[in-house]
């Protein structure tokens, strides 16, 4: 199994078991529960050679170039 997979399905399990301890049984009412979610990196797992131009922070005159993709970088 690719370890995204691996440490995804670690991470589902570790939030499973958290929430069956932490929520009290019998309890009622609404409950708010945001996903954060990183999908779609078309297949660029490990970074390449991709590059945005972006203004420089020591000189906004300038731009930078920024090296994008790969979910090393999440």
């Amino acid at each position: 199994m690719p370890m995204v997979r691996r440490f995804a399905l670690r991470l589902l399990i570790a939030l499973a078991a958290f929430v069956s301890v932490v929520a009290p049984s019998g309890a009622s009412g609404a409950v708010v529960v945001r996903l954060i979610v990183f999908n779609d990196l078309h297949g660029h797992l490990e970074a390449g050679d991709n590059t945005i131009a972006v203004p420089d922070p020591r000189d906004p005159s300038r731009q930078a170039l920024l090296r994008v993709g790969g979910a090393a970088h999440l």
